[in-house]
């Protein structure tokens, strides 16, 4: 196949494997993870803080604080705790409003009267004073320097917002995204009494363009680690599309008394949705526990970090995680009126309580004996666990907020004849959380909707003996008024269900595992599946296939529950045999493996467990089958691994140029290629080799930080070739959309000149000297604009315009036959060297060996600033965000303002320097090349630079995306230095 064709296919399968990915990225959200929050109302107000001025910090006329308050409920004096909430990226303080209003009207039951949950404590709790720092929309997520002049300025607000109340006051900080992470740098401080950040991406740098923010994320994480402030995480899951979820898990504490937590909104109890991240300020589900947990900070006031944790642990709470910190104790009840269940001794599926709408009054003690280990066919010597549900009730601290009056405890005694607190103590829970209620007939959660804080299942799940004759359960039951449910009953080993298939089985197949049923008949309450040999990464859907016996089941009080748990987060999904609207498919991920990301979380291991109330007539499955979901699994390639595209490509484009250069420079009377050439040749040549390299570089077991950052992972491997054919397309269309602007430029240039000058091309008037004066003021007068005033992105910007410039007036100077016998396949960034095939050069150059040199300089010269063209056009998104930021705060806090930008003019340097000197070179009368390649040493340094920046990009560029441009800026600086040298200075 011609390798043109070839170019064109390759072009052609990127853009549309780029708009495939695309439509499956945005699809996931709905499809993984739907969001059912309920909105959230209020009626702000917000008091500037006028006197938190520039006595109090250096950055007052650049952002501001404010108080929040709900118009008509509350005074417009500060009176209650304190609370910090910081923005994020391009956010605003008046995102406040959602959690202020509802920490406001939980306080207030009415407006002005204090909630009876509150005024009944003694001392009377106070409410919260929610003040916002203002940053004026900053881009924050891709500047450094930005972030440090946040964090200067929400120091300065605590030391000031602390002087208006009594001392020893703290407060608690709250952060929103890249807000979170400046929460976090605000460690160590004593006045810091505990941090929330929610969709914070705490250990990845969302933007990897600037190294300070490197810097900044170094010290955070030792903070993270160590700093004994409590901390929680509130991380949206995939529906959360601007923050990959995996770098919102906070890392592992490096000390047991340091309170670290992340949660997944999709198993946040009373929650259980998946929160988008503009959505998780006012997403109802999620604010009201915000804001609660806060105001039982304050009704407390806690003095030791083990006490702000309990609190925080509490009113914010996974489904996966252990049983709360609080003590969950209570006493037996001697004396309270008991009754054995029927049937013991003899039921071999093991004892089952079930009470629905029970009534009685005070407290009533269930006992059941466990079944020995034969009747239920569990292993010897094992260990067997008893469930209880409640629903409509609490056991212990678990509970739906305002729960009813039901109360359930579960206690081991030692003898049928006595019930007493000397026989009888407290089984501790493996687990104790709440469960999402499901209904058969509607979507979980329900769009718009989504679940109540009042509802909720208490789950309990505690391990007793398992072959002990004179060991019974008690449940304890109290506050049974009419309200709820309880189920009771045992479970073992024998439902642990175990599949070893693997991952490679999975990917083109299915695994099917069947389920067991008791004896009886009955379904169990509890059925672990456990697929232990399968990859959970965040790159791989899998999808979940019940099969059921019959389609015609009741409805019962719990109707079958996946949970889908992993160590970082729970989802929850609905068992249904019914495949027809509204019921979604079954898709299972995960965050706790992800590229880029260290942690100890395993990468082997997909287990669910399905929960039901054991009711015969339960719509249980017969098997279930899981099966990649190819769709879902590209959404998320694309959504991760958009930066290597972006990093790849750029080492492709070096590749390509390193190749060209090394046949023009190493062997003589090879023509410098013009792109048009050398991307094809580069495709036939070198991408096959590159390809089989990729691949067996991402088997190796490299860390975390380089190349995909799969640690090796074979089984993702094939992700390398992928993307290098992707990475080399994505340099064919930048050539080509290149080529385009190119020749518009070149046409508004000749019909500009045929207006003004009356003919297409003005020659340049011959230079006969060049002012060595005029060179050093122009340039230093640039670098002192760069060291003082402006960042070097934008000098970078200048340089790569006047390159694009200069590459496109080139052509001008070639001779008129070289531009037009070639139109056909030739463009303004395209010069085709002398061959066989060309026309024989007029008489009167041929007879004069200085012209067809200068000839020869010339197409050199054009074609070599095309190279560098393609190469700064692929650099150009890499300096963007930090132009964007800069445009951004100038507007914003005024043209005065000092921007702390990155002023090193050394990163910049190569390119003005290159910029001046191609200038210089095509409009010189002479036979003057932009690098000169004689010796073996400058031939060396004009190729191999850019074989250093195609390692660079490859290896390190996707997690370390600001290295690219430093290494462009030292290869094309050794360039310079190596083969221009004294030229440079020298031009007459």
């Amino acid at each position: 196949m011609n390798h043109g064709i070839l170019s064109v296919l390759l072009g052609a399968f990127t853009a549309i494997a780029i708009f495939t990915c695309f439509r499956a990225s945005i699809q996931a959200p709905s499809q993984l993870s739907p969001q059912g929050c309920r909105m959230s109302y209020m009626s702000p107000s917000y008091i500037l803080q006028s006197g938190f001025n520039a006595a109090w910090t250096s950055f007052s006329g650049r952002y501001s604080l404010w108080l929040y308050r709900e118009v008509g409920w509350e005074n417009n004096q500060p009176s209650g705790m304190p609370v910090l909430f910081i923005p994020g990226n391009a956010g605003s303080s008046h995102q406040v409003r959602s959690i202020a209003s509802s920490a406001t009207r939980q306080y207030f039951s009415s407006p002005y009267i204090i909630s009876p949950d509150f005024s009944s404590r003694s001392p009377v709790t106070k409410p919260l004073d929610i003040f916002a720092v203002e940053f004026n929309e900053d881009l924050s997520a891709f500047h450094g320097p930005t972030l440090l002049s946040e964090r200067t300025y929400a120091l300065d607000a605590i030391r000031y917002i602390l002087s208006l109340y009594p001392p020893n006051t703290s407060i608690v900080v709250m952060g929103h995204s890249m807000g979170g992470v400046v929460a976090t740098s605000l460690l160590p401080s004593p006045d810091i009494s505990a941090i929330i950040t929610m969709s914070t991406p705490h250990t990845l740098p969302p933007a990897r363009f600037d190294n300070r923010i490197e810097g900044i994320y170094s010290n955070n994480h030792q903070h993270l680690v160590a700093d004994p402030t409590p901390i929680v995480s509130i991380c949206g899951g995939a529906t959360d599309m601007m923050v990959p979820s995996e770098s919102c898990i906070l890392p592992q504490p490096s000390a047991q008394n340091v309170f670290r937590k992340t949660i997944f909104s999709s198993g946040m109890e009373r929650c259980w949705t998946g929160i988008g991240h503009r959505e998780m300020v006012w997403c109802h589900q999620a604010r009201w526990q915000v804001a609660r947990a806060a105001l039982e900070l304050s009704a407390t006031v806690p003095s030791t970090p083990l006490a702000r944790a309990r609190i925080l642990d509490t009113w914010l709470r996974n489904g996966h995680e252990d049983p709360p910190i609080t003590d969950i104790s209570v006493p037996f009840a001697d004396g309270a009126q008991t009754e054995a269940i029927p049937g013991t001794k003899d039921t071999s599926s093991g004892p089952t309580l079930k009470l629905v709408n029970p009534v009685f009054r005070g407290s009533r003690v269930f006992y059941l004996r466990p079944p020995t280990v034969a009747e239920n066919g569990g292993s010897d010597g094992g260990q067997r666990s008893f469930l209880l549900y409640l629903a409509g009730g609490a056991i212990g601290t678990v509970s739906p907020f305002s729960s009813g009056s039901l109360r359930a405890s579960v206690f081991r005694c030692s003898s049928a004849e006595e019930f007493s607190t000397e026989r009888c103590v407290p089984i501790p829970p493996t687990a104790l959380y709440l469960l999402p209620v499901t209904h058969p007939h509607q979507e979980f959660p329900v769009s718009g909707a989504g679940s109540d804080e009042t509802e909720g299942i208490a789950l309990f799940d505690g391990k007793i003996p398992a072959n002990s004759a004179d060991s019974w359960v008690a449940i304890k039951v109290d506050g049974a008024n009419g309200g709820g449910w309880v189920i009771g009953g045992f479970t073992d080993d024998s439902y642990l269900v175990r599949s070893d298939a693997s991952t490679f089985a999975v990917l083109f197949g299915s695994a099917t595992v069947s389920l067991p049923t008791p004896p009886s008949g009955n379904v169990p309450l509890k059925t672990e599946i456990t697929f232990p040999n399968v990859l959970v990464n965040v790159l791989l859907v899998y999808r979940l296939t019940p099969k059921f016996a019959s389609h015609s089941c009741k409805d019962t009080l719990l109707p079958p529950l996946l949970a889908h748990k992993t160590p970082a987060e729970s989802h929850y999904h609905r068992i249904h045999p019914s495949t027809s609207p509204p019921y979604r498919p079954i898709l299972l991920h995960s965050h706790s493996s992800a590229p880029y990301i260290h942690t100890s979380f395993p990468d082997r291991g997909l287990n669910l467990t399905l929960h039901t109330s054991g009711e015969p007539e339960t719509c249980y499955p017969e098997s279930i089958a899981i099966t990649i979901d190819w769709w879902m699994s590209i959404g998320r390639w694309g959504y991760r691994y958009w930066p290597v595209l972006a990093t790849w490509s750029i080492g492709i484009a070096s590749l390509v140029i390193w190749q060209g250069l090394r046949a023009a420079v190493y062997e003589t009377g090879v023509p410098l290629p013009p792109l048009s050439q050398a991307i094809p040749t580069f495709i036939k040549s070198l991408l096959p080799r590159l390809i089989l390299i990729s691949f067996l570089v991402a088997v190796l077991p490299l860390p975390t930080s380089a190349y995909l950052g799969l640690s090796g992972e074979p089984l993702l491997a094939f992700l390398a070739p992928i993307l290098v054919l992707l990475s080399t397309g994505l340099v064919i269309t930048t050539f080509w959309l290149l080529s385009l602007l190119a020749y518009l430029a070149a046409v508004i240039s000749s019909a500009v000149g045929r207006i003004i000058r009356g003919k297409d091309c003005e020659r340049e008037p011959p230079m006969r000297t060049r002012r060595l004066r005029t060179t050093i003021g122009s340039i230093s007068i640039v670098f002192l604009l760069i060291f003082f005033f402006v960042p070097w992105q934008v000098a970078f910007l200048g340089s790569y315009l006047i390159i694009f410039h200069t590459t496109v007036s080139s052509a001008c100077s070639l001779p008129t036959w070289r531009r037009t016998s070639h139109k056909s396949k030739t463009s303004s960034l395209n010069a085709y060297p002398p061959s066989p095939a060309s026309p024989p050069l007029p008489p009167r150059l041929s007879s004069h060996a200085r012209a067809e040199k200068k000839l020869n300089n010339q197409i050199y010269n054009h074609t070599l600033l095309a190279y560098l063209l393609l190469l700064g056009t692929l650099l150009l998104p890499l300096s963007a965000p930090v132009l964007a930021v800069w445009v951004r705060t100038l507007s914003t806090a005024g043209y005065a303002t000092p921007f702390n930008g990155d002023h090193n003019f050394l990163y910049v340097a190569p390119w003005l320097l290159l910029a001046d000197w191609a200038w210089t070179c095509t409009r010189k009368q002479g036979s003057i090349r932009i690098f000169e390649t004689e010796s073996v040493i400058q031939k060396t340094a004009v190729t191999w630079p850019f074989v250093m920046v195609a390692f660079i990009a490859f290896v390190y560029g996707p997690r370390f995306t600001y290295l690219i441009s430093n290494f462009t800026s030292v290869g094309l600086g050794i360039a310079f230095c190596t083969c221009v040298g004294r030229r440079y200075w020298r031009v007459e």
